[in-house]
């Protein structure tokens, strides 16, 4: 994994949580020199500014780099970030809290991980955040390891392989689930796959983007970072008059999609209503697992029917589901034709006007292939907009 995309990304999050003076610890030497300058010049690009920077000895004092970092005027930064391998990074913290710099929000690599949980010597790193693949923090899985992308084969790689094992199999299980997806990508430009490296996406460039998750070190062992980043941008209500009822050519949503395998044990349906209930329950499920809650199912109003209502944060998202047990004849997001995504909006309209609420709106896809018990599921936020 790429220490300079997972510092870029340490610098976009340390920005949305309203920090904006870095104070920066890396190792004097060219992979510390080369992390610097991609969290540099992210940092500062989102308006950042750089308050101290020490470039350590990685075998020499911690507590002269500490107090190195802290000498300019420890009020002068509001964060710190930390390029370091475990023995060193355990180190800082609790020098930090020597000094009366306890407070330093401090964010970090997956470096300082070791990729196995050792309460014991990682509990000095209480409260540090950092990002990491899915499969090496599997505690740290919004909904447990049960949730982990392709979760069966994590079971059985998990105990045959130490950790930088584990992260090269993940890369081939990565590797595989984006070939075998392909047509859809290619459907779908925006389209995000839930990976066992993190989420991946297609750039503009048709490289692959990889974005990690996000943990948190408690009682020395990584768990969930679920808070949301403070000052990340709210969706807007969006719910004025639709267009006209011209009929339009079919074609599939673009906008942003996630890709996850997920396995339900279920009793079969005996009818088609009954099937479709039971999809819903697991999309419901399977979005409650990635931190929406649900208020409403198959809410019926003049001239439509919402699948799912649910919140993900200040957002009411109205969930549309749809299921094909196959997709060689079209996605099952290509069925949402115009015309259903007015019977939608209306319907979304008038249980806004009989709930008396005003808040931020968004229309999402869940596009179902396969037979239960084992269903796949794709993700397609903001699907539409109420023009």
């Amino acid at each position: 994994m790429s220490a300079e995309d997972e510092a870029r990304q340490v610098a976009h999050r340390a920005h949305l949580d309203g920090r904006r003076r870095a104070g920066i610890m890396i190792p004097d030497n060219e992979w510390g020199s080369r992390v610097l300058a991609a969290f540099r010049n992210n940092w500062e690009g989102e308006g950042g500014t750089v308050a101290s920077v020490v470039s350590y000895d990685p075998s020499g004092s911690v507590a002269t780099a500490v107090r190195k970092l802290l000498n300019s005027d420890p009020s002068s930064m509001d964060m710190l970030f930390l390029l370091a391998l475990p023995s060193y990074a355990r180190q800082v913290p609790p020098t930090l809290d020597f000094y009366y710099a306890g407070d330093l929000p401090v964010y970090a690599t997956s470096h300082l991980y070791e990729g196995i949980p050792q309460p014991r010597a990682d509990h000095d790193l209480d409260g540090v955040q950092f990002v990491d693949i899915p499969w090496m923090i599997p505690d740290a899985a919004v909904g447990g390891t049960d949730a982990l992308p392709f979760v069966s084969t994590y079971q059985q790689l998990a105990g045959e392989n130490d950790p930088g094992l584990l992260k090269l199999n993940a890369m081939g299980v990565d590797a595989y689930e984006l070939a075998r997806r392909l047509p859809l990508i290619q459907a779908l430009p925006n389209t995000q796959v839930f990976g066992a490296t993190g989420t991946l996406q297609a750039r503009d460039d048709d490289r692959i983007q990889r974005t990690l998750p996000w943990a948190v070190f408690q009682s020395g062992t990584p768990q969930p970072l679920l808070t949301a980043p403070a000052s990340a941008p709210t969706r807007s209500p969006r719910l004025p008059k639709t267009t006209g009822r011209r009929r339009e050519a079919r074609r599939p949503p673009t906008p942003t999609s996630t890709v996850s395998r997920w396995t339900r044990t279920m009793t079969a349906p005996s009818n088609r209503r009954q099937l479709g209930q039971q999809v819903e329950q697991a999309a419901a499920r399977w979005l409650e697992v990635r931190g929406l809650t649900l208020v409403a199912s198959n809410q019926h109003a003049k001239g439509g029917e919402i699948d799912l209502i649910m919140r993900d944060g200040d957002n009411l998202v109205f969930v549309e589901v749809r299921h094909r047990r196959r997709s060689d004849y079209g996605h099952p997001a290509e069925t949402i034709t115009p015309a259903k995504q007015r019977r939608i909006i209306k319907a979304a309209r008038f249980y806004l006007h009989a709930h008396g609420l005003s808040c931020p709106c968004r229309f999402d896809v869940v596009g179902v292939t396969g037979s239960l018990p084992a269903l796949e599921f794709d993700w397609i936020r903001a699907a539409f907009d109420a023009y």
